[in-house]
């Protein structure tokens, strides 16, 4: 499944583990711009599923992120400001 914990083995090099792939062990070696969450136990990993394997460190987004949202729904407020009508005349009356 998208997002689930996955081991993909150990010392693999730089930018070899995709997201919620393990065992990492230090940012350089998550693709792109993911980070490695180092791990104690079965601690969560943020934007993943599932326990993963115990003392197994796990690529995913940096805070704030950027995880593809299922929402379709629109948001509550505009996001571009409302247009405003003027009334004065373009032309000058002498």
């Amino acid at each position: 499944p998208p997002n689930y914990l996955f081991f993909v083995g150990a010392n693999l090099g730089t930018g070899a583990y995709g997201l919620c792939e393990g065992d990492c062990n230090s940012d350089d070696e998550c693709e792109g711009v993911l980070i490695c969450e180092i791990r104690q136990n079965f601690m969560e990993v943020p934007g993943c599923d599932g326990s993963g394997r115990e003392n197994v460190d796990y690529c995913r987004y940096p805070d704030p992120s950027p995880y593809p949202s299922t929402s379709s729904a629109p948001s509550v407020t505009p996001t571009t400001p409302a247009p405003t009508l003027s009334l004065k005349p373009s032309v000058e009356y002498y």
